[in-house]
């Protein structure tokens, strides 16, 4: 008999650094938005609706840590933190506009993924 393993991913809900267009990394995440708290939640309703999920992974990000607790408190179930599923480290362009950062790039940073953006 075969086992069916289903993977759904999320992405965490509008937070500070996006709305302001910067790069929200380890040092500058200031975690969720009024905005951001609200469609978490409204994923997590329609997660319990309708597939309840067997395990939550999250990123260690501020954000993601954030929305990975409401998702737990709708779904009860606990919040595994995975390093290995966090974003790119920024280095220097933490915090820094997303537009000066694309500026000194040459473009966005996935572009040319295999080359740093900014120092550190």
């Amino acid at each position: 008999m075969a086992v069916i393993t289903s993977l759904l991913l999320t992405r965490h809900g509008e937070a500070h650094c996006n709305l302001a267009g910067v790069a929200g990394g380890v040092k500058t995440c200031t975690g969720l938005t009024n905005h951001g708290r609200i469609q978490v939640r409204l994923l997590a309703e329609r997660l319990y609706a309708e597939t309840l999920p067997d395990v939550l992974y999250a990123a260690p990000r501020r954000r993601v840590q954030e929305s990975a607790q409401i998702l737990s408190g709708v779904l009860g179930l606990p919040v595994h933190t995975e390093p290995g599923l966090s974003g790119p480290l920024h280095g220097e362009a933490d915090g820094r506009p997303w537009d000066e950062i694309k500026m000194a790039f040459g473009g966005p940073p996935q572009s040319d993924p295999d080359r740093p953006y900014a120092p550190g």
